[in-house]
């Protein structure tokens, strides 16, 4: 019977208690086959594995160069850098021992872009799925990018929470009561943290797609909102506005990085993006009402603060895993949180 093309994994432990995965994979590889590895796991590798150095590499550049076909599919193959094996007599191969890798490093990424999936015992390959520029997201990375939101937005609605609830009562403590800025820009100067590091996410993303045709005009427009609405907002809400108008500055910001992630990488899930942004933000604002309810109800003082500051570590983080652990998003953060809790049992 003829072995399923799909990969099989047994799971072990090793003396230091790490765990990895043990995979069996044939070649022509695909993406999808590559994507749930880590580094340290074990792959047997079944089927033609090509053997070349840094001739070898500059010779299928060269060919590339007079659009003459390479004389092997590279689509999905696996290449080893190896030195010369001669053989003894009697056998089919000598030491195939691996060869210094950096010779080949100004070479491999032409021929990865070509659709090789194996350099060197995978380490290139890895990087290949990462930084992929020129296709979309698969299953997987699409579930790996709504984690990553994700987790930029629990991150991001804590830190807000937290200085809503906490900068006031700490700048009383230390300062005084008269020393207090408004509420007003409290809420604004949370709101820009907020935007902040969801818009810094997608700029992991989109600083290693290219395309910077596509969103420059926002950064055009990002630095001159921020510059004119300081001026226009200051005389009237005063330091409030300045902070204002970074927020406004930021959304832009956090637009054109979204439309070049989306058209670039996760194709077709503009829309889904702008619901999710929108539920976060509703989801925001319960947080930062809720939490700044149960505070006000604490005395005032250190120990006061010191209540808020439990308060604001816990409440938050609660009901955001209340909201979203079970969700499709989450799937990504969830498997994560297994493998270190799995880890940490087995130490």
């Amino acid at each position: 019977m003829r072995k399923s093309r799909s990969s099989t994994a047994a799971r072990a432990c090793s003396r230091k208690g790490d765990f990895y995965m043990q995979v069996r994979l044939t070649t022509p590889l695909t993406r999808q086959e590559l994507a749930p590895l880590h580094a340290g796991d074990t792959v047997l590798l079944t089927g033609t594995v090509y053997t070349a150095r840094d001739a070898a590499h500059a010779r299928m550049n060269e060919a590339l160069d007079r659009g003459e076909p390479l004389p092997f599919d590279i689509k999905g193959a696996a290449i080893y850098y190896v030195g010369p094996t001669p053989e003894r007599p009697g056998a089919v191969i000598g030491s195939a021992g691996p060869t210094t890798s950096g010779r080949m490093d100004a070479m491999s990424p032409r021929l990865l872009d070509l659709g090789n999936k194996v350099m060197d015992s995978f380490a290139a390959a890895i990087g290949n799925i990462v930084y992929d520029k020129s296709a979309a997201a698969n299953d997987h990375d699409k579930q790996v990018f709504w984690g990553m939101d994700l987790f930029s937005y629990l991150f991001a609605s804590f830190v807000a929470t937290a200085y809503f609830c906490l900068f006031q009562p700490f700048m009383g403590a230390w300062m005084g009561e008269r020393w207090l800025l408004p509420l007003s820009f409290v809420l604004v100067f949370c709101l820009n943290e907020y935007v902040g590091w969801n818009h810094r996410m997608l700029g992991s993303y989109r600083a290693v797609l290219g395309h910077f045709e596509q969103d420059q005009w926002f950064m055009v427009a990002s630095a001159a909102t921020n510059l004119i609405l300081s001026f226009a907002l200051f005389p009237a809400f005063g330091i409030t506005g300045i902070v204002a108008a970074t927020v406004v500055a930021h959304c832009i910001m956090w637009v054109g990085r979204g439309i070049v992630v989306c058209c670039q990488y996760m194709r077709g899930s503009g829309w889904r993006y702008l619901r999710v942004q929108a539920v976060h933000l509703v989801t925001l604002v319960v947080l930062m009402a809720g939490s700044y309810r149960v505070c006000a109800l604490l005395p005032g003082g250190i120990l006061g603060l010191l209540g808020r500051a439990v308060v604001v570590c816990i409440l938050p983080n609660l009901l955001n895993l209340a909201f979203y652990i079970w969700t499709s998003d989450a799937a990504y953060l969830r498997t994560q949180a297994g493998r270190l809790w799995q880890k940490i049992t087995h130490r």
